[in-house]
């Protein structure tokens, strides 16, 4: 995950850990510290969030059962002290903070449903942990949102077909492109991308397995 022009941060497969490399430093340096025997922390689908902080989730295991698992939304600082941002749901993926920096939005579910299923977009202002959801239920799946300005793009699927919407921030939203056609797929795994913003209106998506542009005004 890119921080900035020169400051990459990833987690590393042998011990979990949270590593940011950067120019200056001739070696990845750990923020996060070593896990415990008994009590292990893993952390993923990270973003970058203020003051060259590393937001995610991380997934603690407290205990030898399978399901011995707690989750939290959490920023990491520059010096890495790990701070928790708040819980919604049994799984949830990384949070992403809103350009203008008051906000925040992560997707979440809860067992027994898979995120294929149904899953619930969720916004909290910055500095509080009570969320709202503005997309998603038990039986419409969210796979994938970015932050467009102060409203929100998702692939999410209330026809049936995921579509590509403009989620406004009271949870009002349009379907860009109405098709019967799936533009996102199943969030086998967290960091899965089904578009990317080319520019405003024009958007890269995955369509029937292809690369494809969809142009929000020749949609209209």
């Amino acid at each position: 995950m890119v921080l900035s022009e020169d400051r990459v941060a990833f987690t590393h497969w042998d011990d979990q850990r949270v590593y940011v490399f950067d120019p200056d430093s001739p070696q990845p340096t750990p923020l996060t510290p070593e896990p415990q025997r008994h009590h292990g922390v893993r952390y993923a689908d990270l973003s970058a969030g203020p003051d060259g902080e590393v937001w995610c989730v991380r997934e603690t295991i407290t205990g030898e059962a399978r399901t011995d698992v707690r989750r939290d939304l959490v920023a990491i600082t520059a010096s890495g002290e790990v701070r928790v941002l708040g819980a919604s749901h049994h799984f949830m993926t990384g949070p992403k903070i809103s350009p203008d920096g008051t906000k925040y939005a992560w997707i979440g579910w809860n067992h027994p449903q898979m995120p294929w299923d149904g899953t619930e977009l969720c916004v909290a202002s910055v500095g509080s942990s009570e969320h709202r959801v503005v997309s998603g239920s038990d039986t419409e799946a969210v796979c994938q949102f970015e932050w467009e300005g102060d409203s929100l793009l998702a692939l999410t699927d209330p026809d049936g077909w995921w579509n590509l919407f403009r989620v406004a921030p009271d949870g009002t939203r349009k379907n860009l492109a109405p098709c019967e056609e799936e533009l996102g797929g199943p969030m086998w795994r967290l960091g899965n991308r089904w578009f990317a913003t080319l520019s405003p209106g024009r958007y890269l998506v995955v369509r029937s397995g292809h690369l494809a542009v969809l142009d929000e005004r020749s949609a209209r």
